[in-house]
């Protein structure tokens, strides 16, 4: 049993790259510290760029397994010695381990299971088997958790269809995003250009070649550039399709940037032009920047965030000249900037740690009666 006086929740993550579930946990993390509570961070890897984003308060536990089925051991060593309140497990495969491990512990807290993506289409390319294990262990052993989370009603109802598990029995909690983001930004009409900007992993799934199509078609109408914050396996390719367009003097590829705050208030469109997601983060953190949003209206969080379509433009996924068309029409009639940051203050940290915590510990909720 923990001998810390405060109460503990512990998260276990893969790492702190600079993804959108890592994201998610430094902002909670920070959040339940606030509301005085201790938090440990348990990682399979201790490595990425977010480990300087952490909370100073935050204890950070190495596991120091190369391979996740390696954390096993340690996971169900650290139960058992700390008995945490609260584990959360983010992300399918961990989520499955930690609740095995959990259960086999005997802690006597509550098991936290946190999905954040589409999972039958982030694992499309997977083998059958698999998929298959990936359907039975969700079916099987998330019924052991305490609370099952999903970041969207989309991601929820994708895990339903894969595995049978009625979307009834999980919480919906959207994603915390910072909308402190401030600042004054020279907007196309004073530069004599626009500046459109995607932030993102170069990865199929974020489909950034779309984009460029895309924007290449805007140029025939307006002079702009493109920013591409974000890094990953296809550089190259994207490299070679910029060359190719002859947009090398328009279109940038910035790399990963872990403060992004300054290239969205310099910027007057954010362009998603993902083929999924399970929630996306950036889109909130573009809305509390005031700038306008154009998404693809991929599964599963594009159409929540905007409120089908009241907070921003949605188009089919993987439709350059509908995208292209609604890029144009965005930089004519940009949206209210203070409407976008209101919306953006609905997924403040502090309002999602409150939900995290009323659905991880019930009493609270019977104290606000």
């Amino acid at each position: 049993m923990s001998t810390d006086n405060k109460r503990k929740i512990a998260i276990f993550l893969p790492n702190l790259d600079g993804g959108g579930a890592e994201k998610v946990f430094v902002n909670l993390s920070a959040a339940f510290i606030k509301q005085g509570f201790a938090v440990d961070m348990l990682l399979i890897q201790k490595k990425g760029e977010l480990l300087d984003s952490l909370d100073a308060k935050v204890h950070i536990i190495d596991i120091d397994s190369k391979k996740i089925r390696g954390s096993f051991a340690p996971l169900l060593s650290y139960l058992r010695n700390h008995d945490p309140e609260i584990l959360i497990a983010v992300m399918w495969p961990l989520t499955v381990i930690a609740t095995i491990a959990f259960r086999l512990s005997r802690c006597s807290g509550r098991m936290v299971v946190s999905d954040h993506n589409t999972l039958s289409l982030s694992t499309a390319t997977n083998s059958r088997s698999n998929k298959r294990m990936l359907a039975q262990t969700i079916k099987w052993i998330y019924p052991l958790a305490d609370v099952r989370l999903a970041v969207s009603n989309g991601v929820a109802a994708d895990i339903q269809q894969l595995s049978g598990l009625f979307k009834s029995k999980f919480n919906v909690i959207y994603n915390p995003i910072d909308v402190t983001i401030q600042g004054d930004a020279a907007k196309g009409s004073l530069r004599g250009y626009f500046r459109i900007i995607n932030v993102g992993s170069l990865k199929r799934q974020k489909n950034q070649a779309l984009l460029i199509k895309a924007f290449a078609k805007l140029l025939e109408h307006i002079d702009a550039e493109l920013v591409i914050v974000g890094e990953g396996e296809l550089r190259g390719e994207l490299e070679k399709l910029i060359a190719d367009l002859n947009l090398q003097h328009c279109v940038t590829l910035t790399g990963f940037k872990k403060d992004v705050a300054a290239e969205y208030v310099q910027s007057d469109l954010f362009v998603l032009s993902s083929d999924y997601e399970g929630f996306g983060n950036v889109i909130v953190e573009a809305m509390s920047a005031g700038v306008t949003v154009v998404s693809t209206d991929c599964q599963s969080g594009p159409r929540e965030i905007l409120a089908e379509g009241e907070y921003g433009r949605l188009v089919p996924v993987g439709d350059a000249d509908a995208l292209a068309k609604a890029m144009l029409e965005s930089l004519q009639q940009p949206q209210d900037e203070q409407v976008l940051k209101n919306r953006a203050a609905d997924f403040s940290p502090e309002k999602i740690a409150n939900q995290y915590l009323d659905v991880m510990f019930p009493e609270r909720i019977d104290n606000y009666v």
